[in-house]
């Protein structure tokens, strides 16, 4: 319904003229003269400059509405709405002002009605598109590839999406050979890192880039598989219980990571990990070839082989064969036997009760014998025996001169002679040469020479009852050695003490 406009009244002020020539009776003038308010109120709209493309905001714009008229703004009966991105109502104030931030991305329209006291009305809308939000830009490599060989065919897809003002374009670039069915073609002629993007910008003039970067591997450039340092815990290089060993892959270019590393030896499985490490214990006796082997995320492989020897089984020793009892003074000769499947004899000695081969018969009693096998990888077997010494016989048989008249000959009991030893030593470094006499003792009795219950030097009486015989080995410090002549047929033991100083 339309109402007819009002009509405002507006105050006069009395107009005077003066009259000095004529004197004329004057008319006053209405006290009051009225004014019609027939135009609608004048309404400003002020937005920002666009800052975008093709008429789109890229920030949230303020919309700023004011108004103006002669009988003044109702502010009870204006409204300014918003729709579309942005949906809001808004009153005016008083003087017919209000503001509004389009802070939604899309096309809003802004639509006013002022009126004012008189009834007049003034209408108007103004669109205004808004869109802050960058395009999404997608680049799939095919099959998810990151690195790839010299000569492998990488291709990656591409697409750009925007939501609000649309897509303008779509292009892409970088290290770029060509293309197939499934894609664009990455350029894999030569090794090092290669980047593709895919650059998108919307009608607002919003822009956003994406990359992609896969690795090119040189041909050649296979995973190395090494050996974590072998520890044997025996001698000569070999493991006297079972060996634990590593192999490790290391990739000769970092990015072409290690997939799985494996581990085995003929005649035993594999030890396959994910990674580039993988152990196995080897229980094989002997010596074995573990192979170690290796693929990287490329299918590449590298293979190493190590030899590893274990021997935990200990070497056989078989016993001398020791006489029940020996007469003192007997030369007896005793040799052990001793066998290893594995790592061979390293050593198969007797150590205590024999020297040079022969027993020790120089005093009587039950005297013991000692020895040990000890193969290559350092694992021993000892053997203990032992034998009895019995004392030499004291009588004899001899002939002697009867008396009486006439020669004869007759029968008698003959003394066994006391044998003595002395001697004195020469040191040199760590030996002792020993230059001994001995009284009574016939050639060939036996001389054996101790530094405490090690025998350190054997041989026997020469002619003259001379001696002379060279300790080894000695450590530094006082030694006194044992000096002993076995006892013979003819003699008694005899024994002496010699005094040396190593220093």
């Amino acid at each position: 319904m339309s109402t007819a406009p009002r009509r405002t009244v507006a105050a006069l002020a009395p107009l005077t003229l003066g009259l000095t020539a004529l004197a004329l009776p004057l008319t006053a003038a209405p006290a009051h003269a009225e004014v019609v308010d027939t135009a609608p109120p004048v309404v400003t709209v002020k937005v920002p400059d666009v800052d975008g493309s093709n008429g789109w905001y890229r920030t949230h714009p303020t919309v700023k509405i004011s108004s103006r008229d002669l009988s003044g703004i109702d502010a009870e009966a204006s409204s300014i709405t918003v729709s579309g991105a942005v949906e809001r109502s808004l009153g005016v104030d008083g003087i017919g002002a209000a503001s509004v931030v389009l802070d939604a991305d899309g096309a809003s329209t802004v639509s006013w009605e002022i009126h004012d006291r008189e009834g007049n009305v003034a209408q108007g809308s103004r669109v205004l598109s808004v869109d802050t939000t960058a395009p999404i830009p997608t680049l799939n490599v095919v099959g998810g590839t990151t690195v790839a060989r010299v000569g492998d065919q990488v291709a990656f897809t591409l697409r750009c999406d925007e939501a609000t003002s649309g897509v303008a374009e779509c292009v892409t670039g970088g290290d770029l050979h060509g293309g197939s069915a499934e894609g664009v073609l990455i350029d894999t002629r030569t090794p090092g890192d290669k980047t593709v993007y895919v650059r998108a910008t919307d009608n607002a003039g919003n822009t956003a880039t994406t990359t992609r970067t896969v690795h090119v591997v040189a041909t050649g450039d296979r995973p190395v598989v090494t050996f974590d340092a072998l520890a044997p815990n025996g001698s000569n290089g070999w493991y006297r219980t079972p060996a634990s060993v590593t192999a490790r892959a290391t990739p000769t270019d970092a990015k072409a990571t290690i997939d799985t590393t494996s581990i085995g030896y003929a005649g035993e499985g594999a030890m396959t990990a994910k990674g580039s490490s993988a152990n196995i214990l080897v229980r094989r006796e002997g010596t074995t070839p573990v192979t170690g082997s290796t693929v990287d995320v490329l299918g590449q492989t590298g293979t190493a082989t190590v030899t590893v020897k274990v021997d935990t089984v200990a070497p056989s020793i078989t016993a001398p064969a020791l006489p029940a009892s020996v007469v003192q003074g007997t030369r007896v000769s005793v040799a052990p036997s001793c066998a290893d499947a594995t790592s061979g004899v390293a050593e198969c000695v007797l150590t205590d009760g024999v020297a040079s081969g022969l027993l020790d018969t120089a005093q009587a009693g039950t005297r013991s014998v000692k020895g040990y096998a000890l193969d290559a990888a350092g694992n021993r077997t000892a053997f203990e025996g032992s034998y009895v010494v019995t004392p030499a016989s004291q009588s004899g048989t001899g002939t002697g001169t009867g008396t009486g008249t006439g020669t004869g000959t007759g029968t008698g009991t003959g003394a066994v002679k006391t044998a003595t030893v002395s001697g004195s030593a020469k040191v040199t470094g760590r030996k002792a040469t020993l230059t001994l006499a001995t009284v009574n003792a016939p050639a060939g009795a036996q001389v054996v020479v101790r530094d405490g219950s090690k025998v350190v030097a054997t041989g026997v009486v020469g002619a003259g009852g001379k001696v002379k015989l060279v300790a080894k080995g000695l450590k530094r410090g006082k030694h006194k050695l044992a000096v002993t002549v076995s006892a013979t047929a003819t003699s008694t033991a005899a024994t002496t003490v010699v005094k040396v100083r190593i220093r």
